[in-house]
């Protein structure tokens, strides 16, 4: 199994007035990893859902879908009428709110206490993330009739992802998205995901961690020119976007940093490794265990 060594360092914090962290989770941009290995020694409240309304009829026809709308109302005592990031915030507000760490799909103008968290949120290339998100939908919907264009047209896929996140689903507008953006506290490309977790980690004197890949696309699918033309097509807005996006990437290189030295390390495998849990947290003895075996997976 492959995993990376994040380790802490010690830093002067810029951010010591924020209280807890929110991340803004564009789908297919490595959040999962991310927000549950920060949730294994940061309390955290994962929003659940799709960051915007979803084609009704799909909803009401995929039974995973259904599954999660009465798992949730279930848990938190709430009605939820679709599987909705924005319905399901709203309604568990008064939850999240005394968690520390607060991730999820959840649109960024939605979210109205920002400047009291550390923000943070990872975007990847358009082209590699919509590719995956389309791919990941066919491994989960193997029955799928409708052909990419139809999924994007009837919003099952949403186009424009990043710049509908920070800006609009109804209206994705690029200047709004770049002046929201300017807003969070701390943006990484997906590349540099270890180097936000090593500052965060660090921010928050957080063990080092053990980071592995999470919900990871598993579908192979080699797709047509057609179907990279429709892609291109449905995500011209956010191929803009995120090339001027670029010069408000955090630079982590320019961190004074100095060597903090931790015996304990965090994993989250999000499997029931771990007398029944997914996580764990390890120190310099038995860490070397847990790396034979990862090794070994």
């Amino acid at each position: 199994m492959e995993y990376k060594i994040i380790n802490r360092y010690k830093i002067k914090n810029a951010f010591i007035n924020k209280k807890g962290g929110i991340f803004f989770h564009v789908p297919k941009c490595g959040g999962l990893s991310l927000s549950h290995s920060l949730g294994v020694t940061l309390k955290h409240f994962r929003i659940m859902g799709a960051p915007a309304l979803r084609d009704k009829k799909f909803e009401q026809s995929s039974q995973m879908i259904q599954k999660k709308i009465n798992d949730l109302n279930e848990l938190y005592n709430i009605k939820l009428d679709s599987y909705n990031a924005v319905d399901i915030y709203k309604k568990t507000k008064h939850i999240s709110e005394t968690f520390p760490f607060i991730s999820g799909h959840l649109p960024f103008s939605v979210y109205k206490n920002i400047n009291n968290r550390l923000s943070f949120t990872v975007l990847r290339d358009p082209i590699s993330r919509a590719k995956s998100n389309y791919l990941f939908f066919l491994q989960n919907h193997p029955d799928n009739t409708y052909t990419l264009e139809e999924l994007y047209l009837k919003k099952i896929l949403f186009p424009n992802q990043i710049t509908s996140f920070f800006s609009s689903y109804n209206e994705p507008n690029i200047n709004v998205s770049l002046e929201n953006l300017k807003k969070i506290d701390l943006i990484a490309d997906l590349n540099d995901i270890h180097k936000l977790l090593e500052y965060l980690i660090s921010i928050f004197k957080l063990p080092n961690m053990i980071l592995i890949k999470l919900n990871e696309t598993r579908h192979v699918k080699n797709l047509k020119e057609s179907e990279l033309s429709v892609i291109e097509k449905y995500n011209a807005l956010d191929i803009s976007l995120f090339t001027q996006a670029k010069k408000s990437f955090y630079n982590f290189e320019n961190v004074e940093k100095k060597i903090d030295k931790n015996n304990y390390y965090s994993l989250h495998t999000g499997y029931p490794f771990f007398n029944g849990k997914g996580s764990n947290i390890f120190n310099d003895e038995e860490v070397r265990f847990v790396f034979k075996s990862l090794e070994q997976m």
